[in-house]
């Protein structure tokens, strides 16, 4: 499994094209976005992370995400993906530091 890219976004729409192919449209496309407000903070928009299995790759994988402030851990999520070999995905990750977090 490989991490093609990993970004803040304001919209995604997938949708079928002709052929075998899938579009993945991203919009408003940040590499970064600030939190605004005192903790807790809700990140918005979300993180996305668009993957892909290669031909004859393991289509089942753990996504790790983990948000740091310096040298402090502010908040780490996993879940479990599936994309089948030869094929993309995209996931959206909560970006909901923990309520405990400093400011």
């Amino acid at each position: 499994m490989h991490v093609l890219a990993a970004v803040f976004i304001d919209t995604i729409d997938i949708r079928q094209v002709p052929g075998p192919s899938t579009r993945i449209d991203l919009g408003g496309v940040k590499f970064s976005e600030p939190a605004s407000g005192p903790f807790p903070v809700t990140v918005e928009p979300h993180l996305v992370v668009v993957l892909h299995c290669p031909e004859g790759g393991t289509p089942n994988a753990a996504l790790e995400t983990t948000y740091w402030r310096g040298d402090d851990k502010l908040a780490r999520n996993v879940h479990p993906v599936q994309v089948d070999p030869g094929r993309f995905g995209s996931r959206v990750v909560p970006a909901t530091p923990p309520s405990t977090a400093p400011p």
